[in-house]
């Protein structure tokens, strides 16, 4: 079992600002539970564990990346095609 702090609470959405090719994490975020800004490290009595949260956004990104492949091969082939012409 995790450590009960924000970080890891289902209801703690992280905060991120925009670097000059990715984005960065902050040790701020939203308490969804509360409705008000959190750090990260706060702990409370309805800290929930955000494990299967993750399983399923991983899920969502693993099934997106695979719909983004078939994409990506389309393209290709209708590229390979037009130059073939």
């Amino acid at each position: 079992m995790q450590e009960p702090k924000c970080k890891n609470c289902n209801f703690y959405c992280e905060y991120y600002t925009k670097g000059y090719d990715e984005f960065n994490r902050t040790r701020h975020g939203l308490c969804n539970k509360h409705h008000k800004d959190s750090d990260d490290k706060q702990i409370c009595e309805f800290w929930k564990d955000n494990e299967k949260r993750k399983e399923s956004r991983n899920r969502v990104i693993l099934e997106t990346m695979a719909k983004m492949e078939k994409y990506i091969r389309e393209i290709s082939q209708i590229l390979k095609e037009d130059k073939g012409e």
